[in-house]
C-alpha cells in the first residue's frame, strides 16, 4: 500500500509540474508575440492624386470623419 500512495504522489507531482511548465511556456511565447509586434512600424498611406471638389454633403461627411483625414 505505501508503494501504490508513493506513485500516486509523483503522478500527482509531476502532474503539477507539467502544468506549470505549460503555463510558462504559454506566458513566454505571448511575451515575445507582444514584443515582435510592438518593434512593427504601421504602413504609411501616400497620396499624390490631386484633389477633387466634392459635393456639399461629402464635405460634410468629411469634416465629421476622422477616417478620412487620416488618408
Amino acid at each position: 500500500m505505501e508503494r501504490a500512495s508513493h506513485l500516486i504522489g509523483l503522478g500527482i507531482a509531476l502532474a503539477v509540474h507539467a502544468a506549470a511548465f505549460a503555463a510558462l511556456n504559454v506566458a513566454m511565447v505571448d511575451g515575445a508575440e507582444r514584443d515582435r509586434l510592438s518593434q512593427q512600424e504601421p504602413e504609411r498611406i501616400l497620396i499624390t492624386a490631386p484633389r477633387q471638389e466634392l459635393p456639399d454633403q461629402d464635405i460634410l461627411a468629411i469634416q465629421n470623419c476622422p477616417g478620412r483625414k487620416a488618408l
